[in-house]
């Protein structure tokens, strides 16, 4: 900001998204979720301060932007006669998956920069986070065969909670003729207040479940409000890098996130089944494995007025495999492509774009069941594949 040669600078840009996740576990007929939605994606709100108290080599600045921001309702729904695996016994069924899944963190941020020397500046950046989420895993499965009864079990886990932290991003840039570099230094978040609940109910009923011959009817419930909250951030490495050649200017940018130890976001929850004694554990954790992310853009003159672009950008996973709970709202590796255009209009500039990207992952994304005794169990896949698909609508004005 300290480099910035007009005072009055505000930039503002406001994303629109049509996205669609899809889950598929082909080999049963229970499985067939996906969620269309059309919503606001991430967007940006920042300036300059009027202010000179430190001198005319400091500029204070200010941003508002959404940092996160995830949302899924998958639901689907099974009423008919489906063929036991494991016997073929035929079973007149209904079944409910219901994975529900907001994200949502802002960060609000003062900004002091300072010119050092010439093109050289630096700068610090302190970053209330605000925090809050909610996911809700249920899964109901209810059965009828002939010549067996009934048989009827369900499984809910759900939590929500919100949180407040502290962090610091630190940062310098250089320029130097027709090239500029940058550095920054983003630290761990520092969680502040918080708090949460887990929701768990857990119920079988009409099923062997130790194949002793009798049946093992069990209910577990875990209601649990007031619980405090924890999140976390893991240090963040970032550079950037632009330069022009002829009438092409272009730009880099990479950042390195370091790995982030599991912890518990909520505490765990255990509950008694009735009356066999046994446990229902929940737990809602985090964690994250290093994980590094590029940017490539291109800059172009169309006219004395308009400029083009073209960007690619890769936005890859940290999700940590061993998590239980896991709070991060998505494993798969996102590869996103952008063109768009910005116009001068007197002082202020004007920009559209539009952005594609997708990815998928095939990996045991849900293991659901864990959740269903055995016998209602064959009626779902062990695990789930996930498809992404997004088209974003981009808007910025600056002045």
């Amino acid at each position: 900001l300290a480099l910035i040669q007009d005072p009055e600078l505000v930039a503002t840009s406001r994303v629109f998204e049509i996205s669609n996740i899809s889950l598929d576990g082909s080999s049963q007929p229970l499985f067939d979720l996906s969620d269309l939605r059309l919503d606001l994606a991430p967007g940006f709100f920042g300036g300059i301060l009027p202010f000179k108290f430190l001198g005319d080599d400091h500029v204070l600045g200010y941003s508002i932007f959404t940092r996160y921001f995830m949302e899924s309702n998958l639901d689907s729904f099974l009423a008919g006669t489906v063929q036991r695996p494991s016997d073929s016994v035929m079973v007149d069924a209904f079944g409910e998956v219901r994975i529900h899944n907001r994200l949502s963190e802002t960060w609000l941020g003062l900004t002091w920069s300072h010119q050092v020397s010439g093109p050289t500046g630096i700068g610090a950046s302190m970053f209330v986070s605000a925090r809050s989420q909610r996911g809700e895993t249920r899964t109901q499965v209810q059965g009828l065969a002939s010549g067996e009864g009934g048989a009827s079990s369900g499984r809910q886990d759900l939590y929500t909670y919100w949180n407040y932290g502290l962090l610091l991003k630190l940062g310098a840039t250089f320029e130097f003729q027709n090239t500029s570099f940058g550095l920054t230094l983003t630290t761990p978040r520092l969680s502040v207040l918080g708090q949460g609940k887990i929701v768990a109910n857990a119920t079988s009923f009409g099923q062997d479940l130790d194949l002793d011959g009798t049946f093992d009817p069990i209910i577990a419930a875990i209601v649990n409000d007031d619980l405090p909250a924890t999140s976390k951030s893991a240090w963040a490495f970032g550079l950037g890098a632009s330069r022009t050649f002829g009438g092409v200017r272009l730009h880099l940018t990479a950042e390195y996130f370091t790995a982030l130890p599991v912890y518990d976001v909520l505490p765990p929850q255990t509950a008694i089944t009735s009356p066999d004694g046994d446990t229902v554990s929940v737990q809602v954790q985090h964690g994250l494995k290093n994980v590094f992310n590029v940017g490539v853009g291109a800059e172009y003159g169309l006219s004395e007025r308009v400029d083009g672009f073209l960007a690619f950008r890769t936005d890859f996973s940290g999700r940590h495999d061993d998590v239980k709970g896991d709070v991060s709202t998505s494993s798969w590796d996102i590869l996103f492509g952008t063109v768009g255009v910005a116009v001068r209009i007197g002082s202020a500039s004007v920009t559209f774009g539009i952005a594609y990207g997708g990815g998928g992952d095939d990996r045991s994304l849900i293991l659901l069941k864990d959740n269903v005794p055995p016998r209602l169990g064959e009626l779902l896949p062990d695990t789930l594949s996930v498809n992404y698909r997004s088209l974003r609508f981009i808007f910025a004005f600056s002045i």
